[in-house]
């Protein structure tokens, strides 16, 4: 939701996919739009303020999303991107 400086109502309601990665979301440097990580940790989505549909901005393949943010000139998207991995050990009779 999109609330008033001076509080009150919220004056916007963003549609965004309930099972995006929540942690990692950012306003476009023109705070046009809402950006974040879709709910396969691949790719990034804008949201716009305004109520249009959200829009994907990058197209990648294969490795996880865990971070992302704009240059502070605004015109560069950094991203940290890998695999995670775990290991399952089964451990019987153990005494």
């Amino acid at each position: 939701m999109v609330f008033p400086f001076e509080g009150g109502q919220p004056t916007k309601r963003l549609k965004i996919n309930p099972n995006t990665y929540g942690s990692a979301t950012h306003w476009t440097p023109d705070g046009r739009a809402l950006l974040y990580i879709d709910d396969h940790l691949a790719n990034i989505w804008s949201q716009p303020v305004d109520g249009g549909k959200p829009m994907q901005l990058t197209n990648l393949q294969g490795d996880q999303i865990f971070r992302f943010d704009y240059s502070p000139d605004g015109k560069w998207l950094a991203l940290a991107r890998g695999r995670m991995t775990d290991d399952v050990i089964l451990i019987r009779d153990f005494r």
